[in-house]
């Protein structure tokens, strides 16, 4: 790889990281829009390919809504239905506050859940899932909490990111085959 080619690259790094961790910082930002951030970083380190980034858009978005609506009692999640149960840990009575709480770490566990397992054979994947890595760190949640089990936010979110990849997951892993994998020849019979 010649010297242009490696500063590009570094470049583009460099900016990238940048750019995630400007956005990771703010407080002033929903926890779905700083999940929305390191999607889009992800994106931007990635090669171009529309379908796939809409997909994973699309999937991100899913998930934290999902999660969002596991704690509301009107809300109907778009794949994942459940009615998640808060528990009063400090037993103070449950409030806004406590909800909030709840609803931002069940986003958090399902949106990180997705967006690694979406990218992680990406370009740029070690990036990509350092910097959600650190994301998780920021928001203080532990990364590798991975149960599914009980009425804790994080399990919320992993049941949902288990159904959001479950139910999309045949689709995606059809139609995510890398086609510059394939020899011309087949890619010529693909496309009659």
């Amino acid at each position: 790889m010649n010297f242009q080619i490696q500063s590009i690259i570094f470049l583009r790094f460099g900016l990238c990281l940048l750019v995630m961790g400007f956005f990771s910082e703010s407080s002033a930002q929903s926890v779905a829009r700083k999940w929305n951030e390191q999607n889009l970083g992800a994106i931007r380190l990635d090669i171009p390919h529309p379908p796939v980034h809409a997909r994973n858009l699309f999937h991100v978005s899913v998930a934290m809504w999902d999660a969002w609506a596991a704690y509301d009692d009107v809300a109907v999640g778009y794949v994942h239905n459940e009615n998640a149960i808060i528990v009063d840990a400090d037993n103070n009575s449950i409030d806004e506050e406590d909800l909030h709480k709840f609803r931002e770490e069940a986003i958090s566990y399902a949106a990180f859940r997705v967006l690694k397992s979406r990218y992680q054979n990406s370009v740029g994947n070690e990036i990509t899932l350092k910097s959600l890595s650190n994301q998780m760190e920021l928001l203080g949640y532990d990364e590798s909490e991975d149960s599914l089990d009980g009425p804790h936010p994080s399990a919320v979110g992993n049941r949902v990111a288990n159904s959001i990849l479950s139910f999309f997951g045949m689709m995606d892993q059809e139609s995510q085959m890398d086609i510059r994998m394939i020899p011309i020849h087949q890619k010529m019979m693909l496309f009659r």
